[in-house]
């Protein structure tokens, strides 16, 4: 069985002439459904991976970076209560709290400011971008 079959075609000035038809049935069809939703879904995978940048504000970075434009993030792991309190929604109590539950174990990501329940999650989209964690030395 093939795909396609030759079928003579009558042309107008060259007569009966040989012209593959393509023969799609039902059957073939459904054959070649899992093939084919296989392939869309793979290509509708590699499009999502690829769109995606890395999350790299949550994550812990073993050095500073030399940038200068990190200079201005604030070392969760490093900072000083008077520099924390310079991050909007972070106070005074907040940065006692921070600097207790420092003393208790180094903070690992910028998440164990909500899990540890200094800051809820909404919160932590506002500081994210002036706070930076580096691995403790």
């Amino acid at each position: 069985m093939h795909w396609f079959e030759v079928e003579p075609v009558r042309l107008r000035w060259l007569g009966f002439v040989p012209v593959p038809r393509l023969r799609l049935t039902r059957r073939r069809l459904l054959r070649a459904l899992p093939l084919l939703l296989a392939a869309g879904f793979l290509i509708a995978g590699l499009i999502l991976t690829a769109s995606r940048a890395p999350d790299s504000t949550f994550t812990i970075q073993s050095q500073p970076p030399p940038m200068a434009a990190h200079a201005q993030r604030i070392d969760l792991n490093r900072a000083t209560a008077a520099e924390l309190e310079t991050v909007p929604r972070i106070g005074a109590e907040r940065a006692a709290a921070i600097l207790q539950l420092r003393a208790e174990a180094p903070f690992r990501s910028l998440r164990e400011l909500v899990e540890r329940g200094v800051l809820r999650p909404a919160e932590l989209a506002d500081v994210a971008a002036e706070l930076v964690v580096y691995a403790p030395q």
